[in-house]
C-alpha cells in the first residue's frame, strides 16, 4: 500500500535526498550510515552494486535483489559505509563508529 516501507522508499528516491546520499558516498572522507530500512533506500537507488550491507531482516532479499551484497550481521562495514540491521541496531552503529573513529577505550566509556 502507498503507507508501507517500500513505497515510502520509493517516495524519497524522488526528493533531494538520493542526490545528496550518491555525493556523500562519492566522497571516501565522508562516512554514511544507515540503521534499518535506511540500507534499502541507498540499494533501491543503485548506491549499493556490489557493496556488502545488511538491513532489517525482513527486507534482506530485496536488498539483495539491488545488487548490494547482504550480510547478516548488526553491523556492515564498507569504507565510508556502515550499515545497520533492525531498528535496535542503531545501538550498535553509533557505538561502533564511536570505536572505529575514536578507540576501543572511548567507546567503551560512552
Amino acid at each position: 500500500g502507498p503507507n508501507s516501507p517500500p513505497a515510502i522508499l520509493s517516495r524519497a528516491l524522488n526528493t533531494e535526498l538520493a542526490g545528496l546520499i550518491e555525493r556523500a558516498l562519492g566522497q571516501k572522507d565522508i562516512v554514511v550510515a544507515t540503521v534499518c530500512g535506511g540500507s534499502l533506500l541507498l540499494a533501491m537507488g543503485g548506491l549499493l552494486e556490489g557493496r556488502p550491507a545488511v538491513t532489517h531482516h525482513l527486507g534482506m532479499n530485496v536488498l539483495g535483489a539491488t545488487g548490494a551484497i547482504p550480510v547478516p550481521a548488526r553491523v556492515v562495514d564498507s569504507g565510508n559505509l556502515v550499515t545497520s540491521g533492525g531498528v535496535t541496531s542503531g545501538l550498535d552503529v553509533a557505538l561502533y563508529l564511536v570505536e572505529r573513529e575514536l578507540g576501543p577505550r572511548i567507546a567503551h566509556a560512552v
